[in-house]
């Protein structure tokens, strides 16, 4: 999922999968993504706050608040750039 959306270097994929998240259930997501966040991994955390960001709801907004105080640079990027948007 992760180097879906960051590397992937066709639009229309990034686009698929975007959309494809946002019709997920939206509790059920953020829930997962959740759990996801709270990994020890930077790069699970760096994907939970994509899929954050994706999902464009103000559901997503606690979690990519709480990313912006992460131990790690990127994820904290990831983050305000999600909500920069």
């Amino acid at each position: 999922y992760e180097e879906a959306l960051t590397r992937e270097d066709s639009n229309q994929t990034r686009d698929v999968i975007i959309d494809g998240l946002q019709r997920l259930p939206l509790k059920e997501t953020v829930e997962l993504l959740g759990r996801l966040y709270a990994s020890a991994e930077p790069n699970d955390r760096r994907a939970a706050v994509l899929g954050f960001a994706a999902i464009g709801k103000p559901e997503s907004v606690t979690g990519l608040v709480a990313a912006l105080r992460d131990a790690d640079r990127t994820v904290r990027l990831e983050a305000l750039r999600a909500l920069d948007a």
